[in-house]
């Protein structure tokens, strides 16, 4: 082969290696991207067969297309050197995108996650929020009505921080005006330095402070019982107190301890009553017989004071047997206001003329089931009381009301029974009674005046036979003021035909 037929293989070959080339770069990059190429390199050969179509006779023609083919082959090569790199550049790219895209995710899925334990523990407070806003509100309407008297003071300045209803109500005073005042306020000057000492101590827990004098705003002492316990109230040290109000069980007990009282000097003075009686009565015997036979005058006047000692013992027996409960009796149905205004002329005499003597008669009254003579007994006896309390100077009252009382007054006052009650009131402007003789006013033989014939044994007598007819006495006294008894009887039933007392 010649040298001339050498080239022309070349160039066929060169030629023939531009098109697979071509193909390749379309399979492996594709139209899209080496198209452009691919045509430009056919459009090259085509234009360097135009210009000098392929002679194998020509060796300058076949070195033409080897160094075009040449050059279209080192261009593609070229051109597929620079897409490679794009395309590692470009999975590289992707990598990292994806690579981002999923630390993105991950982050996102961390922020999601972060951001639902957000909205969860939002949630949670809000909720704690609520209930604790709720919880504070209930617990400041269990503190403000609480039925406890309830107050919460400063432990440095003595100011009060809060008070509850009941407390107002206990020391009548409004919320403005007490929540004006220091605690020192509610004692008394000459206690109120010991409570401020007692204040100082400090409360662990809740612990009993004892027993207390309060004023309240009427000026009214009343006895309580203090409990307290230390807390910060805001940032302020402060002291919870519980006042109870002792005043009415301490009267209650006080009561409760007086008609036991009672009862056992009714049951003493029942049998000192029996047994003195039967030996007044063997005296009286004998006294009269001897009297009867004895001829010396001496004698017979001794005999004589025996008998009249002993008819004296046996009146004093007879108030006895009225103070123990056991006189005879005989129960009517009588009118108050009748018997009143019969007795009132009696009970006018008694009196001095400077005591003015006043009659207020109820209406509507029911009849009371009593016996007269000791209704009388007992208004005689008061009156006389009351007499001996104004000094010569006052005013005498005797009114009377019908009343009907239930469970609740009967359980809050011990003598007291439930049902309808006829009340006859003798209220006089004297002096009053002190506490000392207020607790022993009914007692036998006690009196504040002197003592003979059977002094002291009036109003014990009255409170035996009131009680007799299940009916009790009730008295209030203030020294300086005067006194005033209730005695409370019971109202006969509408079938009980009346007794007519005035023209008895």
């Amino acid at each position: 082969m010649s040298g001339l037929g050498v080239f022309g293989l070349l160039a066929s070959i060169f030629q023939l290696t531009v098109p697979s080339y071509a193909l390749r770069l379309i399979r492996r990059y594709g139209p899209n991207r080496v198209g452009w190429f691919i045509v430009a390199a056919f459009a090259s050969l085509a234009l360097i067969h135009l210009t000098e179509p392929m002679k194998p006779t020509s060796a300058g023609s076949a070195l033409v297309y080897i160094l075009g083919s040449t050059l279209l082959v080192i261009g593609m090569g070229h051109l597929e050197t620079v897409f490679s790199e794009r395309v590692s550049a470009g999975r590289h790219e992707q990598r990292l995108r994806a690579k981002c895209e999923a630390e993105l995710a991950e982050k996102t899925a961390e922020l999601t996650s972060t951001n639902e334990q957000l909205r969860a523990e939002l949630a949670r407070r809000e909720a704690r929020e609520r209930v604790l806003i709720e919880s504070e509100a209930q617990f400041r309407t269990l503190f403000a009505e609480n039925p406890q008297a309830m107050w919460i003071f400063d432990l440095r300045s003595f100011r009060f921080l809060a008070v509850n209803n009941a407390a107002l109500r206990q020391y009548g005073f409004t919320n403005e005006e007490f929540m004006a005042q220091s605690v020192e306020d509610l004692f008394p000057p000459d206690t109120a330095p010991a409570f401020i000492q007692d204040a100082i101590k400090p409360c662990a827990g809740v612990e009993s402070r004892g027993l207390w004098q309060h004023r309240r705003k009427d000026g009214v002492l009343i006895d309580v019982e203090v409990t307290g316990l230390d807390l910060m109230f805001g940032k302020a040290p402060a002291r919870l107190v519980l006042s109870r109000d002792v005043s009415r069980r301490w009267q209650h007990e006080l009561e409760l301890r007086q008609v036991h009282k009672m009862e056992i000097i009714r049951q003493l003075s029942k049998g000192v009553a029996h047994h003195f009686n039967n030996i007044l009565t063997v005296i009286e015997g004998h006294a009269t017989l001897l009297l009867y036979k004895s001829k010396n005058p001496e004698m017979a006047e001794s005999l004589q004071q025996i008998s009249g000692a002993s008819k004296r013992a046996a009146a004093l027996t007879r108030q006895l047997n009225s103070v123990s409960g056991c006189s005879v009796i005989k129960p009517v149905a009588i009118s108050a206001n009748a018997l009143i205004q019969k007795l009132a002329p009696t009970l006018r005499r008694l009196l001095n003329d400077g005591i003015t003597f006043e009659i207020r008669l109820g209406s509507g009254i029911p009849l009371m089931l009593a016996d007269p003579r000791v209704v009388e007994s007992v208004l005689l006896s008061l009156v006389a009381n009351a007499r001996a309390a104004m000094s010569g100077r006052g005013t005498l009252t005797i009114s009377t009301a019908g009343v009907r009382l239930d469970a609740t007054f009967a359980e809050q006052h011990p003598q007291a029974k439930p049902g309808s009650f006829v009340c006859l009131t003798v209220r006089d402007t004297g002096c009053g009674m002190t506490p000392e003789v207020q607790s022993r006013l009914f007692e036998p033989f006690f009196t504040t005046h002197d003592v003979g014939g059977g002094a002291g044994l009036s109003l014990a007598s009255a409170y035996g036979t009131v009680s007799q007819h299940s009916g009790w006495i009730e008295f209030a006294s203030e020294e300086g003021v005067g006194t005033e008894f209730t005695v409370f009887l019971p109202a006969a039933p509408l079938s009980v035909t009346p007794i007519d007392t005035v023209g008895s």
